[in-house]
């Protein structure tokens, strides 16, 4: 015999199929199709009002090395459609562990190298590890295929050897955007993606970065980046600089914009 649900119920187990039919599937481990490195410009970040009261907007007078760097904003496993890779495959999910940040660098390096703009973040505190705190980046990417110091690693990477010297060079001027592109195209080998505030003020740059391929018996295998690769058009459509020059803020060049 076929028993019949009552309607209500009926209805609210369609819908039910509905919403989980509606969830996509979970990452898996290493199936990004490639990272996307982000650095940023803090002299010209450090104008947005999401961050400009942060310790290390307030300090970057200070740093020599911030103020005349490109420096990691985010590395994240990215689809070609331009989605993240999202999931958690490993138990690293979650702070980044005191241990890894000293496999990873040290906290020295990595407040140099990838400063951390949270405005709740204490100055004497950044990169410490203590979980549940808020001077530490959380680490959102476990189905990349790294564990947490590799990845560490791979910004710091990254960022040492991102910035043209052309930008360093030409700080505080307006440029013209075409020899900015044709200066990093110069030192990456690909064209890069630029990211302006108010479309003429030089804030981001993102570099699209192949996956290593590990053999289909590792134990342990790694996704990690490695070279240069031309950006999919789904990021390549980020790009903002769309004005004939653009401005290579340097510290004081106060441009305040509501991002």
């Amino acid at each position: 015999m076929v028993h019949l649900l009552p309607g209500r119920l009926l209805a609210s187990v369609v819908a039910a199929i509905a919403v989980v039919a509606a969830i996509p599937d979970p990452s898996s481990y290493g199936d990004q199709d490639l990272w996307v490195y982000t650095a940023q410009w803090l002299p010209q970040v450090c104008n947005e009002k999401s961050v400009r009261d942060s310790a290390v907007c307030k300090h970057l007078s200070k740093s020599q090395f911030q103020t005349t760097h490109f420096v990691a904003e985010n590395l994240v496993p990215t689809y070609t459609d331009g989605s993240a890779q999202f999931g958690m495959c490993r138990y690293e999910y979650g702070t980044f562990l005191p241990s890894n940040i000293v496999a990873g660098g040290g906290a020295n390096t990595l407040k140099q190298y990838w400063p951390y703009l949270n405005p709740a973040a204490k100055w004497g505190h950044l990169w410490d590890g203590e979980i549940g705190g808020t001077s530490t980046p959380q680490y959102n990417w476990t189905c990349g295929g790294m564990h947490q110091a590799d990845y560490l690693r791979n910004v710091t990477a990254l960022t040492t050897g991102i910035t043209p010297s052309f930008v360093s060079q030409h700080i505080g001027e307006t440029v013209e955007t075409a020899a900015v592109r044709a200066a990093f195209k110069a030192t990456h080998n690909v064209d890069v993606v630029l990211r302006c505030d108010d479309s003429t003020k030089l804030a981001r740059v993102l570099v699209c970065l192949d996956k290593a391929k590990p053999s289909a018996t590792s134990s342990d295998p790694t996704y990690e980046p490695t070279t240069a690769i031309p950006c999919p058009n789904a990021i390549q459509s980020h790009d903002s600089c769309s004005g004939h020059e653009v401005s290579i803020v340097g510290v004081g060049g106060r441009s305040f914009v509501s991002v």
